[in-house]
């Protein structure tokens, strides 16, 4: 049990921020375990951050990469969706004409081992086989996997690439003159693959109207989200 006592200050927003920091040290200094500070300091954020609203969040340090890469529109890596099921890695995708692709992976295989290193047991994590699977563009990766019908394992060497990463899931007409375009997040490449789908659907499939699906859609860049306003809204109005 810790307790301290802190006085008030004139003034409020020194007060609270001095507060928050005077605990994080006193926690530091007295606390009977050893505490991760910047473990401490990210809850205490996220926990004000909580309170405004569903849309405000922080992202930590330890979190920024992947968020970056999933908005930069492409990261670097071998190519392939997986599921892991108990204690087996099933390759459930392989991007087409990517690495792995290439390679000779296929559907259904199961990953048995990433350089050497066992992945197929208990204590097998996403985050894990994502960390040994990605790595610098032109990087080699040899992976042995077990496939349907075959005895043995086969050993592949992959050379990792940059992998597109698509925002928008669909652009279809739904009717005559009606079409959808679903997005899934709003990307560096957002705006430009809507673009092209929009172009498409008006110049050969006689667009009119337009209902742009953003369910489940978490945000990402506003400026990619503006630009396509822009070119729905031909005035400019409050949205």
């Amino acid at each position: 049990w810790l307790g301290l006592s802190l006085g008030q200050k004139e003034n409020h927003t020194h007060y609270v921020v001095g507060k928050v920091d005077e605990i994080l040290k006193f926690v530091d200094a007295r606390y009977l375990e050893q505490k991760d500070q910047k473990a401490l300091e990210d809850i205490a954020i996220k926990s004000v951050l909580d309170e405004l609203d569903p849309h405000s969040n922080y992202i930590s340090l330890k979190n920024i990469e992947n968020v970056n890469e999933s908005l930069s529109g492409n990261f670097e890596g071998i190519g392939i969706e997986f599921f892991i099921l108990e204690d087996t890695i099933y390759v459930v995708g392989v991007i087409e004409d990517g690495p792995s692709d290439q390679a000779g992976v296929q559907n259904g295989d199961k990953i048995i081992s990433i350089d050497d290193s066992l992945v197929a047991g208990k204590n097998i994590y996403n985050n894990k086989i994502i960390d040994q699977l990605k790595g610098p563009a032109g990087s080699l990766v040899n992976i042995k996997v077990k496939r349907q019908g075959s005895a043995s394992l086969k050993s592949l060497d992959i050379t990792r690439g940059q992998i597109p990463m698509y925002s928008l899931d669909v652009a279809f007409m739904a009717n005559e003159t009606t079409a959808i375009v679903k997005i899934n997040r709003f990307s560096g490449t957002t705006f430009r693959e809507f673009m092209i789908a929009v172009q498409d659907l008006v110049e050969q499939q006689n667009m009119q109207h337009l209902i742009l699906d953003l369910r489940n859609n978490p945000g990402g860049y506003l400026d990619a989200a503006t630009r396509i306003l822009d070119q729905v809204f031909s005035s400019r109005q409050l949205l």
